[in-house]
């Protein structure tokens, strides 16, 4: 029914995009609807978590470089 799919379309979309962070793909987000609903809220949460994921990746990426530099240099 119509509200089956209101829930069940935005938690595959979660699956997929857990799937796509598992390989590595750190930039996925699920999108964002302009409700309060649990949903809603759960995709936000979500969306905010791989931001910091990405991000805390790409810093660790950067302090290798650094460290791989200097190990280099020395």
């Amino acid at each position: 029914t119509k509200m089956a799919k209101l829930i069940i379309n935005p938690l595959n979309q979660l699956l997929i995009a857990t799937a796509k962070i598992q390989h590595g793909d750190y930039s996925v987000r699920v999108p964002e609807k302009n409700s309060q609903d649990e949903v809603s809220t759960l995709a936000k949460a979500f969306n905010k978590m791989t931001s910091k994921i990405e991000k805390q990746h790409n810093d660790l990426i950067q302090a290798n470089k650094l460290i791989d530099e200097r190990r280099k240099f020395i």
